[in-house]
């Protein structure tokens, strides 16, 4: 836990967001805990529960995506979405385990270093070069279109 809570604080200008619908109750009891946490931070607002257009201008609109995880189990959806959607990527190496990603994302696995990246990202903008490396990461074998095309070659 003490590697989680030395991250919250670093979030500056972050829009931190979590749907709260569906969750057992132990994971409302972390989303409270959030909140709590969320309060003392002006520079944090938690959203909960925004509908899809919501949803979708705040992943566009965040300077940072920090996506962790402490189970590299296959490649994450959130990941893939940022990717499309957002601007800078920050994770730690589990997030990316066998996703072939890494070149597209800014990678930091101890608290220190996201810390360093938070702040170095937060003042850089994202700039048409790395969108167009990160298209030419994601695409054709993450396009919706292209894999349909591809699913289609096999049916009679």
């Amino acid at each position: 836990m003490a590697r989680r809570d030395a991250i919250y604080p670093l979030m500056a200008s972050a829009s931190v967001s979590r749907r709260l619908s569906s969750m057992p109750k132990s994971a409302l009891l972390q989303a409270g805990q959030s909140q709590a946490m969320c309060s003392g931070c002006p520079h944090i607002s938690l959203i909960a529960n925004p509908d899809q257009e919501n949803m979708d201008r705040l992943i566009h609109e965040a300077q940072i995506h920090m996506l962790i995880t402490f189970q590299p189990t296959g490649l994450k959806l959130k990941l893939l979405n940022s990717l499309f959607a957002g601007r800078h990527i920050l994770v730690n190496r589990a997030m990316l385990a066998g996703s072939g990603l890494d070149a597209l994302c800014h990678i930091a696995d101890t608290p220190e270093e996201m810390i360093a990246a938070c702040h170095q990202l937060m003042q850089q903008p994202l700039n048409a070069e790395s969108l167009r490396q990160r298209e030419l990461g994601l695409l054709p074998a993450f396009s919706n279109k292209a894999q349909g095309l591809r699913l289609k070659e096999f049916l009679p």
